[in-house]
Formats: structure tokens, sequence, C-alpha cells
């Protein structure tokens, strides 16, 4: 389920976000939390997501204020149609001409950065049916929100790609 998944990322990250001061919160929501998904590809999508937070979270640029408390905030949410998560930060947020062009294949804002992270996201989200895309947080900063259908709602080839991904989870 999502919601393991994401506990399993914020343990993961847990070292980062103390030693930065970050604040994680989950919000679980209803039912989203306990919405299937295949868990190495989403692993890699939520940390991906994730680490990027963190990443503009800790610039030494955008901790010019002493209250300054950096904050990542993820709410699930579900419908009839699927599951959403959205990923909120209070960091410096995404100028709407880089909306979608971080997104691409090798672009990258950062000086280290290798620019696959987010293309590679989308890509595994785009094959499970869902979407991917950023906007602008009620925290001040970024949003990336992913959706995520239900079983009823996917496409043919989204099923094919669950199915494939849950039979390597269980061989592998």
């Amino acid at each position: 389920p999502i919601g393991s998944i994401l506990h399993k990322q914020k343990l993961l990250l847990t070292p980062h976000l103390k030693s930065e001061s970050i604040d994680l919160e989950l919000n679980p929501g209803d039912d989203c939390a306990q919405f299937e998904v295949p868990m190495s590809r989403f692993s890699q999508v939520l940390f991906n997501i994730l680490k990027n937070c963190v990443e503009s979270l800790s610039a030494p640029a955008h901790r010019t204020e002493d209250r300054f408390r950096p904050l990542i905030r993820v709410d699930l949410s579900s419908g009839e149609d699927g599951c959403r998560v959205e990923i909120h930060d209070n960091g410096p947020g995404v100028a709407d001409e880089y909306k979608e062009k971080i997104f691409e294949t090798f672009y990258s804002g950062k000086k280290e950065g290798t620019g696959l992270g987010l293309a590679i996201s989308r890509k595994i989200v785009e094959s499970y049916g869902g979407t991917l895309h950023t906007a602008d947080s009620d925290l001040g900063g970024a949003c990336f929100i992913l959706a995520i259908p239900s079983r009823d709602h996917r496409e043919f080839g989204a099923d094919q790609f669950l199915s494939s991904t849950k039979e390597k989870e269980n061989n592998g």
C-alpha cells in the first residue's frame, strides 16, 4: 500500500531530515493509504520527489529567516477514480516556466543534479496510467501531485504494468 511506502521513505530520509531540521508530515487521508501500487516503482517515485523537496529546503539561500521551519507535507486522498498524493513544501517553489521543464530528461536546476529523477518518476507514474505534475503549494513552495487511477479506471497497459511489477517484486 502507498501509505507503507511513504512511511518507509520517511524512515530512509530521517537522518537527513534531522540534520537539516526539516519536518515531514504524513497525512494518510481516508482509504488512500491502503491503495495498492507497485512497491519498488513507487518507492523510487516518492523517494525522488521527497529528495528534491529536502534538497530545495536544505539550500542555504532559503534559510535566511531565523524563524523559518522547513516543512514537507504529504496529503493522500482518494476518490472513486483513484488516489491522489500531494507532496507540498515551503521552499522556494518552481517558477511557472520550469513547471514542465523539470520533468524533461537531463534537465536539472541543481548544480549536481542529473536531470533523471523527476523524468523517471513521471514515466513510472504514466506507465501505471497516472499523472505527475507540479503546482504552487499552499505552504508557499512547490507541490508535486500524483494522480493514480484505481483498477477500474486504468487503461489496458497499466494493468499489465501492475501485474508484471508485482510478479517481479514477488520473485526478486
